[in-house]
């Protein structure tokens, strides 16, 4: 063999060495995480990546978005659609395509809970408040009075023209229960764009996840509403979302009973079913207006409203500390302790 073949097989030996320990450290997928306070919550993204710069600029983009939307959907943003349908003085208002769809597939969550979610209850939720020394909670009186004038079937949506229309000026808006979550998978599909690995976003509790490249699932904790900082068990999804509603984060106790903010559309009072409802569906925007409808049907009325959506389980806890879960919950679920029922 000539000297020049020996060194050109060496040469090639040395490159495809050198090429195989850099393609050993590119394919390293590191997990990177940043928390921001946003929409009034903590907001924290995690991304799997090969490298820090390209993690952070996903992030970044996730983080844009549900600024984005969190300016959009705010009702005390002057520049907002909401602001602007909250304080009309005409029966139609025009708000952008985005806002219109949302509040449309709002709308039918309405339908599809029985009314117990419904967006037209902000002249409702006013009447309260929970903040620590300004406890607020209405009269009977004054609540039935409100509630005549909300109603998500005095709202109407023309999709082809952006218009919400109603002849009744009396009701406002409320978008929490279903913006946050709306904002938290956004996000996720904005970095899913351009990653591959897997992206986990947190916003204050509405849960949503993608396909992780190591085959791992992310698992996600449940907790217990009858003792902070404790678990009741954990779930684990390859993707979707996770959200929990329960009325143990704002609450008051005003002439010795205990009131909170998810509100029954139809009683006009804290919703009383149950204790807390954990719901696991394809998208975050469905998992969170589903937690607070199903929260406020409470089981029994829950399930019949999830025969509306084959794809997404729900587990309750009513308020004598019993379990009770969706057909399919349990192939997620862990409990940490056996005290569950399994609902055909």
């Amino acid at each position: 063999m000539s000297l020049k073949i020996q060194i050109n097989i060496y040469f090639y030996f040395l490159l495809n060495l050198l090429l195989a320990s850099l393609f050993t450290c590119e394919s390293k997928v590191t997990k990177f995480t940043e928390t921001r306070f946003q929409m009034g919550t903590i907001v924290q993204i995690t991304v799997f990546e090969k490298n820090k710069e390209t993690a952070h600029k996903q992030m970044d983009q996730g983080f844009a978005e549900i600024d984005r939307i969190a300016n959009l959907f705010w009702e005390g943003n002057p520049d907002s659609d909401i602001y602007k349908f909250n304080h009309r003085n005409s029966d139609t208002v025009e708000v952008s395509a985005e806002v219109a769809a949302l509040i449309s597939r709002a709308k039918q969550i309405s339908v599809n809970t029985f009314g117990a979610f419904d967006m037209t209850i902000g002249t409702l939720k006013d009447l309260y408040s929970f903040k620590k020394g300004e406890e607020k909670v209405p009269d009977s009186l004054i609540v039935s009075e409100t509630i005549k004038n909300i109603g998500f079937e005095k709202l109407e949506i023309d999709l082809k023209r952006n218009l919400l229309i109603s002849e009744n000026q009396n009701f406002t808006l409320l978008t929490g229960a279903i913006v946050k979550g709306y904002a938290a998978e956004r996000a996720l599909q904005k970095i899913v764009k351009e990653n591959h690995y897997g992206v986990l976003v947190n916003a204050g509790g509405d849960i949503c996840a993608s396909k992780r490249s190591d085959g791992q699932k992310w698992l996600v904790g449940v907790q217990d509403p009858a003792k902070k900082d404790h678990l009741l068990g954990t779930v684990s999804i390859e993707e979707g979302a996770v959200v929990t509603s329960g009325d143990y984060e704002q609450f008051s106790i005003v002439n010795g009973k205990k009131y909170h903010h998810i509100i029954n559309p139809l009683t006009g009072f804290s919703a009383d079913k149950s204790h807390s409802s954990t719901v696991i569906a394809p998208d975050a925007e469905m998992a969170d207006a589903l937690a607070t409808g199903l929260f406020v049907l409470g089981a029994e009325k829950g399930l019949k409203a999830l025969i509306n959506y084959p794809d997404i389980e729900c587990l309750w806890v009513d308020w004598e500390g019993k379990h009770i879960m969706s057909e399919g919950f349990y192939h997620y679920y862990q409990a940490f302790y056996a005290n569950s029922s399994l609902v055909d």
